[in-house]
């Protein structure tokens, strides 16, 4: 999936995206909400975590500004695991805000209520 050229081209290094997990690892095609949090759940996963990285023109792709990961625990739910990486990220963003470029613009692609 694409990304609007002239959005990136307009703000390039200057929008970030939150992933609800661990880049470069599973991000792309259907890698949003529960099914992300499904997959690594499936896979095994020790830890679990959000990424904050630019958006580019391709889907989670651009660089990764940082990581916040949190423990996968025994009995873990994807609801679980979501409720784990929002607190991650609700505790990293802001800092990340007072940082980084006080001109970066937070850019959120709409996704389905529950995403994170």
């Amino acid at each position: 999936m694409e990304n609007p050229q002239p959005l990136i081209d307009a703000y390039p290094r200057k929008i970030v995206n939150i992933h609800p997990a661990l880049l470069p690892g599973y991000g792309g095609k259907g890698m949003y909400g529960a099914f992300v949090h499904q997959a690594v759940i499936a896979n095994r996963e020790k830890q679990s975590g959000i990424t904050i990285h630019y958006v580019d023109e391709h889907y989670d792709h651009g660089d990764i500004i940082f990581q916040a990961t949190c423990a996968i625990e025994p009995g873990d739910t994807p609801e679980r695991l979501a409720q784990k990486n929002t607190r991650a990220g609700t505790r990293t963003l802001p800092g990340y805000c007072r940082a980084g470029d006080p001109a970066a613009l937070i850019y959120f692609l709409r996704q389905p209520a529950g995403y994170y």
